[in-house]
């Protein structure tokens, strides 16, 4: 290093072989060649160029030895033209080009035969054109490797069978096309992988059954117009928003794996499934909420529901075509219910049993204009609000079930079911809110109500 007392113009001459260069963060950088500086000799580039947004131009040819490029030209922002070639000696690509927003032409056809860590490599640069490039088959990091490189077309290479963690690998890769390509058997991290590839078509690939990370794997890829696997890898504990988006996917809901606790939007707005419901979820499903929302396609039977499940807020909201039966019961340790069934209008038969659990029933089973069968003896003994919890329900037929003490908000609870009938149960004490409670249906006053419940 040097430091030089009077600012001018230097010619600086490097004079001996050298195996590591970078510029010092205070240098006022202009655009640089690399050839110019004579670097053939350099290994080590770590970091070189790192937030240097002075320089433009386009990237040169890079040193033929190189083997550490991590961070080399990260956050040059003003960087155009391609990525150069890639020398074969090159093993550690970690956030070499990251965020280099500005570079608009295309990759190379083929990433070094050496490269092991292609972590955020290229991360959003979103004016890169052109195809993915081949993966050597010693990759074993490709952490958002091309995450945000909206910019890229075609269809996606071949993925390396070295692979453990794909997480972030083609997130927001929305120009790619063609159908996804067989993954590596020892895949545990998917974490948004395809996340917002719009474009890819065809089928979900078999899954690993090493996979245990599959958060917004396949989150808003559209374009998916295939099926999905018969079975989700009994490994999987993590499927949120796993499936968000595909809308032109068809077929059955997977059979589940047992280890998994939340599935909140799984299959949100996968409104081309068209198929059924396996018998029964996850054994260790605790989070439903949204896991369904707007499959209008399924029908059949509402699966089984383990008793672990604790919030099914939304969980079928918008099924419309179910057109089986709910299942005898409901999960014991169920406490929200909310839109839980809501206009699934085709469904037929009872009303389930209920856990002791249940707080909140607003609009569980409103519109569920199909149920055919009677209520059980009594509802959820914690329940505290039942408002519009089966408005609509014209079809069920006997008398209104016990009501909860604990109930508080009662607001069209029973309004339009049409055919319920005998004496209205007994008010229970701490209800407030019952307004149309019992409004459109054949149920009777023995006094003890205000008549403002119908």
């Amino acid at each position: 290093s040097h430091t030089y007392s009077e600012g001018g113009t230097y010619e600086i001459k490097l004079g001996a072989s050298i195996s590591k260069f970078a510029l010092s963060t205070f240098t006022n950088a202009t655009p640089i060649s690399l050839q110019q500086l004579n670097l053939a000799t350099v290994t080590d580039m770590s970091g070189a160029f790192n937030g240097r947004t002075t320089i433009t131009g386009s990237i040169p040819e890079l040193p033929p030895s190189l083997i550490n490029g991590e961070k080399m030209f990260m956050n040059c922002s003003n960087l155009t033209g391609n990525i150069p070639e890639l020398p074969d000696s090159l093993q550690k690509g970690w956030a070499m080009f990251y965020a280099c927003s500005s570079l608009d032409g295309t990759l190379p056809t083929k990433l070094p035969e050496n490269l092991t860590t292609g972590y955020e490599m290229f991360i959003n640069c979103s004016k890169l054109a052109g195809n993915v490039p081949e993966f050597g088959s010693k990759l074993t990091s490709v952490t958002r490797m091309f995450s945000g490189c909206k910019g890229l077309i075609g269809s996606i290479p071949e993925i390396p069978k070295t692979l453990s963690s794909g997480e972030g690998l083609f997130s927001g890769c929305s120009g790619l096309t063609g159908s996804i390509p067989e993954l590596p058997s020892s895949l545990t991290n998917a974490k948004e992988m395809f996340l917002g590839c719009s474009g890819l078509t065809g089928n979900i690939p078999e899954l690993p059954d090493t996979l245990e990370n599959g958060y917004k794997m396949f989150s808003g890829c559209s374009g998916l117009d295939g099926t999905l696997p018969t079975k989700l890898p009994d490994n999987l504990t993590n499927v949120e928003y796993m499936f968000n988006g595909c809308s032109k996917l068809t077929g059955n809901v997977p059979e589940f794996g047992s280890k998994f606790t939340s599935g909140n939007r799984m299959f949100y707005g996968c409104s081309g499934l068209n198929g059924t419901f396996p018998t029964k979820l996850s054994d260790s499903l605790i989070k439903g909420t949204e896991m369904f929302y707007g499959c209008s396609g399924l029908t059949g039977n509402v699966p089984e529901l383990s008793d672990t499940l604790e919030n099914g807020m939304r969980m079928f909201e918008g099924c419309t075509n179910l057109d089986g039966t709910l299942p005898a019961k409901l999960p014991e340790n169920l406490t929200n219910g909310e839109y839980m069934f809501y206009g699934c209008s085709k469904l037929t038969g009872n009303v389930p049993e209920f856990g002791s659990k249940l707080t909140s029933g607003v609009r569980m089973f409103q519109g569920c204009s199909g149920l055919d069968g009677t209520f059980p003896t009594k509802l959820s003994n914690n329940l505290t609000s039942g408002d519009r919890m089966f408005t609509g329900c014209s079809k069920l037929t006997g008398n209104v079930p016990e009501l909860p003490d604990t109930l508080k908000n009662g607001y069209r609870m029973f309004e339009d079911c049409s055919l319920l009938s005998g004496s209205a149960p007994i008010m229970p004490s701490s209800l407030t809110s019952y307004a149309d409670m019992f409004a459109g249906t054949q149920v009777t006053n023995d006094g003890s109500w205000p008549n403002d419940a119908w």
